[in-house]
């Protein structure tokens, strides 16, 4: 679409065959435009008289066929917000690319198709998807969960990084307007949102989570058939509900924070447990999210901890929390050796692997 130079007077909303209604929504343009002089000409007398009048400050509900997208001008203006696909969400269409730093980018959701993998998502956070992405991705989970006929209980958690907890809240406030019962257990390793589904009873899961991957990733490991993840299926039919504007608004959405959460794994874990020889352990956690819990849980085991890198830090100063990294492979054999541990642990970023 060519760039549309906002005006400073505001027209009502035009809703065929001529009623005129306020939204909430903020989609001004100005009669003095192009646009304006287009959408004036094609209205009946009676519509177009309501044009006239003096500037309110209401909104304007256009044709689907105005919105067209330019994607070589990404910043342009606002795609499609009222399209027919997703009309009756009232949720702007995603689009796959939008430049940050401007008014596009903090106005409408950019989620990257190809983030949508075989079993879980992936995008880098601010370059693939935004939040208001997020908050599609969250709209579309439960859009898909309804058509599944499973009941709308999530268990939903973030793992360690400097924005997940921004993602997790822009993901629940998806969830909750598509009528899901979220419950948040908080800073989380993703077993124990896995865990979670059966401790609070919740048959659905989100967990945000880049894993092992670097700063910069973000995703959602998610189920609605627990102990099952998502499957390539699941992860189609909600790739399709999310970038097509397929996301329906329910009533009913509610939200209850779990506090405590990680005792209640935590104990569960170890209940009857304990290493009844000696054992010294290194426990690598790569300033991840494992730090948190993991050499609390093996102490409590009986075991001796040797803590290399457990402080929590989103800046992950020395390597990457995965072990399948040499530098944090070689960190972990150089205290091994040098403490004359039995074994040493590597956690990745959340806690899934060792």
């Amino acid at each position: 679409m060519k760039r549309v130079t906002l005006g400073k007077s505001r027209v009502r909303e035009i809703r065929p065959p001529g009623s005129v209604r306020a939204k909430a929504k903020w989609l001004t343009y100005s009669t003095t435009t192009p646009l304006g002089r287009a959408m004036r000409a094609s209205l009946p007398q009676d519509d177009a008289n309501e044009l006239a009048a003096p500037p309110l400050p209401l909104a304007v509900s256009l044709p689907a066929s105005w919105h067209k997208h330019d994607d070589a001008n990404p910043s342009h203006g606002i795609s499609r917000p009222f399209s027919k696909r997703n009309q009756g969400s009232m949720f702007p269409v995603p689009v796959a690319r939008l430049l940050p730093n401007t008014a596009a980018y903090e106005s409408q959701p950019m989620v990257k198709p190809t983030g949508f993998r075989e079993y879980d998502a992936r995008w880098l956070f601010e370059k693939e998807i935004n939040l208001m992405g997020v908050q599609a991705l969250g709209i579309g989970i439960g859009t898909l969960v309804h058509r599944l006929g499973v009941r709308p209980d999530i268990v939903v958690g973030h793992d360690f990084r400097g924005y997940s907890a921004a993602i997790k809240y822009a993901l629940i406030a998806g969830l909750m307007a598509s009528g899901m019962r979220v419950r948040d257990i908080g800073l989380a390793l993703s077993p124990m949102a896995y865990f979670g589904q059966f401790a609070l009873d919740c048959p659905c899961v989100a967990m945000v989570t880049a894993s092992h991957n670097d700063n910069g990733w973000t995703g959602v490991k998610m189920g609605a058939n627990r102990p099952m993840t998502f499957g390539p299926e699941e992860m189609g039919a909600l790739r399709n509900i999310v970038l097509g504007g397929e996301g329906a608004m329910r009533e009913g959405g509610a939200y209850q924070f779990i506090s405590g959460f990680a005792e209640t794994y935590i104990a569960d874990l170890l209940k009857d447990r304990r290493i009844t020889r000696p054992l010294k352990v290194v426990a690598a956690c790569g300033n991840g999210t494992a730090g948190a819990f993991a050499p609390q849980m093996l102490e409590r085991l009986g075991v001796e901890v040797v803590p290399l890198d457990v402080e929590l830090d989103h800046t992950f100063p020395r390597y990457n929390p995965n072990p399948e990294d040499l530098k944090m492979l070689h960190a972990i054999a150089d205290k091994v050796r040098e403490t004359g541990a039995d074994v040493g642990l590597g956690f990745d970023g959340d806690g899934d692997r060792c």
